[in-house]
């Protein structure tokens, strides 16, 4: 009984351990079979394990090391390494220069690992001398949904001078990793395997340089072209400054009034010279007699001409009459036709005459 429990606890560690696949050449990066991994103590045992086992997806998450194997021609063959095969299921194999172009030339459906565990890629004639990476994945066709994928960078030597070459092949699927997708188990032939998305890849061509020629300086990505800048809203036209009202002028003062001239004083007139009364003729004798008559205040002696029959006073044209009543003398002496009278200026006061 308990040789039966030994046994079936050896075959259990058995399959566990060979129930996994590796890439054995060429060497595998992290393999046990490169002398730099091993002298570097860099070896990974668990390298038959999937990417699902902790790894990342390319190449196990394992960097481009020195090259661990030398090609010669430009035939590559592959070996795989393992016992068991999990029903077959899905590979292909392929090249790549930097852990992300990978072009497929070789793929297997369905009866990979069945067939054999050996493979090859044929590289083109003019393929030049360089140093490239082979890579290999496969997803199982029974058990855990996984996915396969082991790296090995080799030297190909085929005398070939050319600078370099262009390749052509198709994209690498990825299968049952998270954020890729995920295909059943397949255990039996008819039964949906995911085959038809194999058919969707698409063309792909890759060029390679030789060792000889300085590979090509990266073009860089062209910078993005910065958005375009929103127009500029036009400033708002400053509202425009009210004109500045003119200082008002200075009302002009006014003239100043001439002072008023004083009134030219009257040019005292002399009083003119008293006119010779003529003689009486002898004959005439006139008593004298009292008029009452109307008189002129003037500054100027004035001369009245009267008749001798009514003895009215006439002024002259140029006298102004004013009314006040006074006395006049005749004197019996004046002729009888014009006897003139002189009004003697006089200064009136009250009802008094001087």
């Amino acid at each position: 009984m308990k040789s039966n429990l030994l046994f079936i606890y050896l075959n259990s560690l058995l399959h566990t351990t060979l129930s996994h696949i590796m890439m054995q050449f060429p060497v595998a990066r992290r393999s046990k079979y490169s002398e730099y991994y091993v002298n570097n103590g860099l070896v990974d045992y668990n390298i038959i394990a999937p990417i699902n086992e902790g790894y990342s997806f390319p190449c196990k998450g394992f960097p481009k090391g020195p090259s661990t194997t030398t090609i010669n021609g430009n035939t590559i063959n592959i070996i795989l390494e393992g016992s068991a095969i999990h029903g077959g299921g899905h590979c292909q194999f392929g090249i790549t220069t930097n852990d992300n172009d990978f072009l497929v030339l070789n793929t297997v459906i369905r009866n990979c690992l069945i067939s054999g565990m050996s493979y090859s890629i044929q590289l083109p004639d003019n393929f030049p001398e360089t140093d490239i990476t082979v890579f290999w994945t496969w997803v199982n066709a029974i058990g855990n949904r996984e996915y396969y994928m082991d790296c090995a960078d080799v030297t190909i030597q085929n005398g070939n001078t050319n600078s370099q070459a262009t390749v052509n092949g198709l994209d690498l699927l990825v299968l049952n990793l998270p954020g890729y997708t995920q295909i059943p188990e397949f255990p039996n032939q008819g039964m949906y395997d995911g085959s038809e998305l194999f058919d969707t890849r698409q063309s792909k061509s890759l060029t390679v340089f030789s060792n000889s020629s300085p590979a090509p300086a990266p073009v860089p990505a062209p910078s993005p072209e910065p958005a375009p800048s929103p127009a500029p809203s036009p400033a708002p036209s400053p509202a425009p400054s009210p004109a500045p009202s003119p200082a008002p002028s200075p009302a002009p003062s006014p003239a100043p009034s001439p002072a008023p001239s004083p009134a030219p004083s009257p040019v005292p007139v002399p009083a003119p010279s008293p006119v010779p009364a003529p003689s009486p003729s002898p004959s005439s004798s006139l008593s004298p007699t009292t008029t009452s008559t109307t008189s002129t205040t003037s500054t100027t002696s004035t001369y009245i001409s009267t008749s001798t029959t009514s003895n009215k006073i006439v002024p002259s044209s140029s006298t102004t009459i004013s009314t006040r009543t006074r006395s006049i003398v005749e004197t019996p002496k004046m002729s009888q036709s014009v006897r003139w009278y002189k009004l003697k200026e006089m200064t009136c006061t009250s009802d008094k005459c001087d």
